[in-house]
């Protein structure tokens, strides 16, 4: 049976701003899923950080990425719009997607996806003509 997939994106910036975070994540957030996700077996981990190039997120490493865990806390407006729609090509396509995010800000990739899988969805109900009312 072949690995899963995954890749661990992180902004990394309250790691590197906050010394009291930085304590509790020396490795950043990323790490430290990365870290507990790495005992197990079955899975190859990657990280990837916002301040990467095209944010760690390359065509080349959601090519080979089963499942995206995103963790987004301050820096949600400096994901470039090329990597969100790159994101959302690739979930729309079946990779997995894992949002972690802070409530006050959800992360574009989440918002553009859960925005195209409602709008494929209506459509579909409404081709089958089960809600001629709406």
């Amino acid at each position: 049976m072949s690995k899963v997939r995954v890749t661990i994106w992180n902004e990394y910036r309250h790691e590197v701003l906050e010394e009291r975070i930085a304590k509790v994540y020396p490795k950043g957030i990323h790490g430290a899923i990365a870290e507990m996700l790495g005992k197990h077996t079955d899975y190859e981990i990657r990280t990837a950080t916002l301040a990467e190039p095209e944010h760690g997120l390359t065509q080349e490493v959601l090519d080979n990425t089963d499942v995206l865990i995103w963790w987004g806390h301050m820096a949600h407006n400096e994901v470039s719009d090329e990597v969100v729609e790159r994101v959302c090509k690739r979930v729309l396509d079946g990779m997995d997607y894992a949002a972690l995010a802070r409530i006050h800000g959800l992360p574009a990739p989440y918002l553009r996806t859960r925005y195209s899988r409602a709008k494929a969805k209506l459509a579909a109900i409404l081709k089958e003509g089960e809600h001629d009312d709406l």
